[in-house]
């Protein structure tokens, strides 16, 4: 079999193989690139979340639930610790060796006193505990963030489409070029089997030319005597 030059099957098998890697890394870039952009977005709105202050609570909703209901049980039951030891005081208290109607009155005046100042007292608590529950929420919020921040920064890095687009640039170009030396080289192959078709025609009609087509022999078994060199 003649070789005319013509691109190998391990050429252009290699060459497909290439075509096939750069479009599996072209695939690659594109998901890394919107999944990148998707990343900085949300790195951008949680920066501007920082910066407004407007970074909300930071507690789960059943733990935030959870300090709230402690803080109010300890008031409550702060308050009622000290009704019930003022009752416990007052309880058979005598005076002047009696329990008149006029100690009696002011004893329970007096309970009623305390038992009041000890409601406001353990009121005010229960509200001081819930600001300081509240502060603490919403900085916790604001630490979430800032974490989040960070985090988005590392993920947008590891995203990072560069590297994918510069392996995909390399696999582009060589499929290019191994592809541009394949067409080259049919290219090449096709001038040659031109150029010895044209060759063989010109012998082919010149030799036509030298038949005698006097004899007593067909012009076909001329044609058939001229090509066995007869």
């Amino acid at each position: 079999m003649c070789d005319f030059g013509g691109p190998s099957g391990a050429e252009e098998g290699a060459q497909g193989q290439i075509a096939d890697f750069s479009r599996t890394l072209d695939a690659n870039y594109q998901t890394l690139f919107g999944e990148h952009q998707a990343t900085l977005g949300r790195l951008q709105s949680t920066l501007s979340q920082i910066q407004s202050g407007e970074t909300g609570p930071g507690f789960g909703g059943a733990e935030n639930a959870a300090l709230i209901s402690k803080i109010q049980n300890e008031g409550a039951a702060q308050a009622r610790n000290v009704v019930q030891a003022v009752q416990d005081r007052s309880a058979g208290q005598v005076f002047n060796g009696q329990t008149d109607s006029s100690g009696l009155a002011r004893t329970s005046a007096i309970n009623k006193q305390i038992q009041e100042q000890a409601s406001s007292a353990a009121a005010t608590s229960t509200a001081q505990q819930l600001a300081a529950e509240t502060a603490a929420n919403f900085g916790q919020g604001r630490r979430n963030a800032e974490t989040t921040a960070s985090g988005l920064a590392q993920l947008a890095g590891l995203e990072s489409p560069d590297a994918a687009a510069s392996a995909t640039i390399s696999a582009n170009k060589s499929s290019f070029d191994q592809a541009s030396k394949i067409q080259d080289q049919k290219q090449q192959a096709m001038k040659m089997i031109g150029g010895i078709a044209q060759a063989g025609l010109g012998a082919l009609s010149g030799g036509l030319g030298n038949l005698d087509m006097t004899g007593g022999s067909s012009p076909f078994e001329q044609f058939q005597n001229f090509l066995s060199g007869a």
